[in-house]
């Protein structure tokens, strides 16, 4: 089942050419930033060339969306490097020689141009938590370009109402119910405390009556005593 519109994005790693040598890019979507995916069908052709020149010298609009992008065939990584500096493009292009993240898309198609399993070119935008929230799949032939206009639209939509800021809006509610809990329960507490600080006055108020009790008899001695001189 390829990914559908307002679920998450699994992530992936496909590999890419660089000076170094082929280095594994792990595409996640948890960095706070947006992602625009193009597949396209072959490096060196003219379409394509048109379509990763035009990002190329649009990149800096979509970083200021906060968006990065890739690029993404099932050419080897060795021609698209090969394309590349001959382009000059300026964006990352991946290699899904074995066809698994194109069929995740669901742009994997049957037979281009006499070619078998080439990935249609389309367009995908993830948000920063990793939901996608646009999609355009071009024509069977792969003539027609991507919207770029409907794509700088969707990543201003979703700068503009992310959907972090709806998740992160609730554990804080449940913070103030929590304090509001432990506040209640100290007050709960502290009412035993007074009762039984009031116990020992009520002790320490019936003691004289004990010590009147005492100086009676004493009293009486003396009168017995007083009789006797008489």
């Amino acid at each position: 089942m390829a990914v559908a519109l307002k679920k998450r994005v699994p992530k992936f790693s496909l590999t890419r050419q660089t000076k170094g040598g082929l280095r594994k890019v792990d595409v996640k979507f948890s960095d706070q930033k947006q992602t625009v995916i193009l597949f396209f069908p072959l490096a060196f052709t003219p379409g394509c060339t048109e379509e990763m020149c035009q990002v190329s010298t649009d990149l800096k609009i979509y970083e200021k969306l906060d968006a990065k992008i890739y690029g993404i065939s099932v050419d080897s990584p060795y021609s698209q490097y090969a394309w590349a500096n001959k382009c000059k493009l300026k964006i990352p292009l991946l290699s899904d020689f074995n066809k698994k993240v194109s069929k995740l898309f669901g742009t994997l198609q049957a037979k281009f141009k006499g070619f078998e399993g080439v990935a249609r070119r389309s367009a995908f935008v993830i948000d920063s938590s990793g939901v996608l929230v646009y999609r355009w799949i071009g024509d069977k032939d792969c003539m027609k370009q991507p919207p770029f206009k409907e794509i700088k639209s969707a990543l201003e939509k979703s700068k503009s109402t992310p959907t972090t800021k709806k998740t992160t809006a609730k554990p804080a509610a449940k913070t103030t119910k929590a304090k509001a809990k432990t506040a209640t329960k100290s007050k709960a507490v502290a009412k035993p405390k007074t009762k039984a600080a009031a116990k020992p006055k009520a002790k320490k108020a019936a003691t004289p009556k004990k010590t009147s009790k005492v100086k009676k008899p004493v009293a009486k001695k003396r009168l017995k005593s007083t009789k006797k001189k008489r």
